[in-house]
């Protein structure tokens, strides 16, 4: 694996190969963020506590887990791959049954969002067939989502512990 890159800079890189890429606004941003939530995580699993984990966005929620910090003070947003690791979405795969399961599935215009940095950054990736699980690797903590919200793949940055995670609806 080499050096680890921000999601602005996997960017450049994309469009140093010819694909379109649109930065999101803040509230496009905070918009796709929820609905993926809502879109993956079936109202009986919903809670407080795992919406402050994925979004990082409950006042009750002080202490970030894990952390022993007040989530605003050490600048938590959140890591959409909670979802797993808290069974709110079954039958996804792990490893590399996801990535391979990301590269198999057919891919177009998607959503890629930086869950690591404090930047919030995210955007709109245009007719990108080509992108695979491999040219994900040096991204610290990333979700890519299809624009219709059919599947996600969330690469983390605890990956000897955790994922990577793919998740397709069944339609």
């Amino acid at each position: 694996m080499g050096k680890k890159i921000t999601v602005r800079e996997f960017i450049v890189l994309l469009r140093r190969s010819g694909i379109e890429t649109v930065e999101l606004s803040p509230s496009e941003i905070k918009g796709y963020k929820n609905r993926w939530y809502r879109t993956f995580v079936s109202p009986a699993k919903d809670s407080g506590r795992l919406r402050a984990v994925c979004l990082g966005i409950d006042d009750d929620l002080r202490i970030h887990p894990g952390c022993g910090k007040d989530a605003r003070e050490s600048g938590f947003k959140g890591f959409l791959w909670h979802v797993y690791r808290y069974e709110a979405i079954i039958d996804y795969k792990k490893g590399i049954y996801a990535r391979a399961a990301f590269n198999r599935q057919l891919k177009k215009n998607m959503i890629l969002v930086d869950n690591f940095s404090r930047e919030n950054t995210a955007f709109l990736i245009r007719d990108a067939p080509g992108i695979r699980a491999e040219d994900l690797d040096n991204l610290t903590d990333a979700t890519i989502t299809d624009v219709d919200y059919a599947w996600t793949y969330s690469k983390t940055h605890e990956e000897e512990w955790f994922g990577p995670y793919f998740y397709k609806k069944r339609v």
